[in-house]
């Protein structure tokens, strides 16, 4: 499980592994372990040995945060890849050009070289940090230009980078977790579309409803026949001739005025289309 494994070492994951809850799934144990893991200062780092201007033996490594040296298995320096303004190299010579804010805010630039142990070595490291320097700081990949080193001294390498960067995959996911979310809820939607919706207006034939309807209201003696008297429901109506009208009384004005207006008001409700 390390690249120097010792007996003390294996004790002291039994140790702790033995104080864990039991009954933890394994992709609960992954999220700790990586949670863990990045918090560490050579997370994701590749160590490449260099040297410094006074000889001293360092480890050079690159990751998301930018480019760290390690002595002793502690980090020494570390530029932040915001601070990066340029990577070169010349010959052996691995070097970084720095643009930084200090304490009054105002600009300063520093030059930082180490020595790798041969000059491929060299253009691999300069590689590997073009590569990740682009990867978690351009937006896209279609922004990437071609990056050229080297110097008087030394073959000119060029490097043009493809592939999806660090925040096209981010959002590819933030997508795909969007979609997949829009999927798990879709069968619900469509059990709700299927529910038949109650009609806002009776179905049939509507000459056959106004009919029924039509007929059901009471009507006033006063109106005209609707039709012949043959029909059976219109056998006993006041309408047919079988049946003799009522015979007329003399009322006076005052009373024919307010019969004539209490007619009026009932035909006018009984007759109204609803």
């Amino acid at each position: 499980i390390a690249l120097r494994q010792t007996e003390p070492l294996e004790k002291k994951v039994l140790e702790l592994h033995q104080k864990r809850e039991p009954g933890q799934d394994a992709a609960g144990v992954m999220d700790e372990f990586v949670g863990i893991a990045r918090s560490l200062e050579t997370y994701g780092i590749d160590p490449h040995p260099v040297k410094d201007h006074r000889g001293t033996q360092l480890y050079l490594g690159i990751n998301f945060s930018g480019i760290s040296t390690f002595a002793a298995g502690r980090r020494a320096q570390h530029f932040r890849w915001p601070e990066v303004h340029k990577i070169n190299f010349e010959g052996k010579m691995f070097i970084i050009h720095l643009a930084y804010t200090d304490d009054r805010r105002e600009v300063k630039k520093h030059t930082v070289g180490f020595k790798c142990p041969s000059g491929s070595a060299c253009r691999y490291v300069w590689r590997c940090a073009i590569e990740q320097m682009l990867f978690f700081t351009l937006p896209n990949s279609q922004q990437a230009s071609v990056m050229s080193g080297g110097g008087f001294f030394s073959w000119g390498t060029k490097f043009k980078y493809s592939g999806r960067t660090e925040r096209e995959i981010l959002s590819e996911s933030l997508n795909a977790l969007r979609q997949q979310k829009l999927n798990n809820t879709s069968p619900s939607k469509r059990k709700a579309q299927s529910v038949p919706a109650t009609p806002s207006s009776p179905q049939g034939d509507l000459a056959e409803i106004r009919k029924s309807r039509y007929s059901s209201l009471p009507r006033s003696t006063m109106s005209e026949p609707l039709g012949g008297c043959n029909d059976h429901h219109m056998a006993s109506s006041v309408y047919c001739t079988d049946n003799p009208l009522p015979t007329l009384e003399t009322v006076s004005e005052e009373a024919r005025k307010t019969n004539g207006e209490s007619n009026d008001h009932l035909s006018d409700y009984y007759f109204r289309d609803s």
